[in-house]
């Protein structure tokens, strides 16, 4: 069975009371509290990477609404991809990690320096 390495990291929401060596004893990894982020480390075995993902980061869900969790395969494979995916009560297929698309910038105003090029003849 592949064993995976699970990193999950999680914002603690404030006024939120929470045991450390309880989570630690039900996720089965090492937890590190930077401020108000959680950062869960976890290797274990399941048959894909998103059902150990879902079964680890069940308790952080307690003590926080939003958090992204990134798995990868451990030892010799052949595809080294990770995978990635979060929790977010609003939106619950948005990973938080694809970031934000730019808007369209409008076209220069006329007489613009940078509008100032020759059509091709």
């Amino acid at each position: 069975m592949p064993r995976y390495e699970i990193r999950a990291n999680a914002d603690v929401d404030s006024g939120v009371p929470f045991d450390l060596a309880d989570l630690r004893s039900r996720t089965g990894g090492e937890i590190e509290v930077n401020g108000q982020v959680l950062t869960l480390v976890v290797t274990g075995s399941c048959s894909d990477a998103a059902t150990l993902a879902r079964d680890v980061i069940e308790p952080l869900r307690e003590v926080s609404r939003c958090g992204v969790w990134t798995a990868r395969r451990k030892g010799v494979h052949l595809s080294p991809r990770r995978v990635s995916g979060g929790w977010n009560t609003a939106y619950p297929g948005d990973s938080g990690l694809g970031g934000v698309r730019e808007p369209r910038r409008p076209l220069p105003p006329t007489g613009h320096l940078s509008a100032g090029l020759d059509p091709p003849r």
